[in-house]
């Protein structure tokens, strides 16, 4: 049985102003449109949650799988880090239908050019970055902070540039219309409540006094209600998820990739967000929970694969302690695409020994040159690339099985 004592979201009713939004009504629902309720998001910084038998057990599980993902795989999670924060932020950018392929997305990390969507995504991993260096920082977080993780996720975007780093100053909505809150499903609070409530949020998010786990799921909800900015909502809450649980020391190692889990069923997704709004705590903080316990045990898998590919790749090139070959081998796992600049920098050698070790590579099948032209050729590690697809893969086909 559910245990429904976390306060609701409250409506207030408002009139919608057309000259105030710089928009003109294109047909008679809009010219008549007048009224819209926007949310008014609960204070929570003070608020003490309670949970059921059922979402207690789910909460202790997914701590405990947490836990065996970041001791049993060990100092291998640092190198898979960075492949996890690819794998959540591709996930987070998915449900903004944002998709690219992998090799499109890491040559946009690379630096070495991809089309707009990679571009963007490749921000996203940007935005997870930086929240990953707030979180390792021992003050508290603030509301600067969460401008600072959204800067960096859209600073270079075409659109809108112009509001990285900054709070919206207009109302804003989900579904329905494209010029008005007209029709609607979620109106969030207007711009006026906004900076409060990022105050209260961040005061909620340094409590020392809450289950990590819980607390993540909680700020994550909280500020996605919130809805702050003009775009990049998502994206950003979905990385304080692990600002959170990084800044807990819950933990120091692993990247537990939670959006990848979530989203692999967004109807639920969505829906157990809605049963927070309406102050059942209950059904969010068991999705929560669940999608944590099948990302850690995934995530555990996956650095499993890589440790055996890592040692197959040793294997078949036989590389000397200290050379070009295991240097490359090694930041493979870490940059599965690459170009020579690129290597040059990984290996800290002269071009000959690095066309060695390309060659060695290719021989052995661990590398794939992309553009098939002489000059900025760019290389692809395909076993790393096809073990993120397949893990990624696993994550929605147990999450897809699992009941509510």
């Amino acid at each position: 049985m559910s245990v429904k004592n976390w306060p609701a979201l409250g409506w207030e009713s408002r009139v919608w102003d057309w000259s105030a939004h710089g928009s003109r009504p294109s047909g008679r629902a809009e010219r008549v449109f007048r009224q819209f309720r926007s949310a008014v998001p609960p204070f929570i910084a003070s608020a003490s949650p309670a949970f059921s038998a059922e979402a207690t057990q789910c909460i202790a599980e997914a701590q405990a799988d947490i836990s065996i993902l970041e001791h049993g795989a060990g100092d291998f999670l640092v190198e898979l880090g960075g492949f996890l924060l690819r794998s959540e932020s591709v996930a987070s950018s998915k449900i903004e239908r944002l998709s690219a392929p992998p090799s499109d997305v890491l040559a946009a990390l690379a630096g070495m050019g991809a089309g707009r969507i990679a571009t963007q995504i490749a921000a996203n991993v940007r935005a997870m970055q930086r929240g990953m260096h707030i979180a390792s920082r021992h003050e508290a977080l603030g509301t600067a902070d969460i401008l600072s993780v959204h800067r960096a996720l859209m600073e270079k975007d075409e659109v809108d540039s112009a509001w990285a780093g900054r709070l919206r100053d207009r109302q804003n909505w989900i579904g329905g219309s494209d010029i008005s809150p007209r029709d609607a499903l979620f109106v969030p609070p207007a711009p006026e409540l906004i900076a409060p409530l990022l105050e209260d949020l961040v005061h909620f998010a340094n409590r020392q006094d809450l289950s990590s786990l819980v607390q993540s799921a909680i700020v994550h909800a909280q500020f996605e209600t919130i809805h702050p900015f003009v775009d990049g909502n998502g994206r950003v809450g979905r990385a304080l998820i692990h600002v959170v649980l990084r800044k807990r020391m819950a933990i120091k190692k692993a990247i537990v990739p939670i959006s990848t889990a979530l989203l692999a069923n967004t109807e639920r997704y969505f829906s157990a967000l809605e049963q927070m709004r309406m102050g059942d705590l209950d059904g969010w903080v068991i999705e929560f929970a669940k999608a944590a316990s099948t990302a850690a045990r995934e995530g555990k898998h996956l650095a499993s694969d890589l440790r055996t590919l890592s040692e197959r790749w040793l294997s078949l090139c036989s590389p000397r302690a200290g050379s070009a070959l295991e240097s490359i081998l090694s930041a493979l796992i870490r940059q599965p695409i690459v170009n020579l600049e690129l290597l040059q920098t990984i290996a800290n050698v002269a071009d000959k020994n690095i066309y060695d070790a390309i060659d060695t590579l290719a021989n052995a099948g661990v590398l794939q040159e992309t553009t098939g032209g002489r000059r900025n050729r760019v290389w692809i590690a395909p076993d790393v690339v096809d073990l993120v697809q397949r893990f990624e893969s696993r994550v929605g086909r147990r999450r897809r099985a699992q009941q509510v």
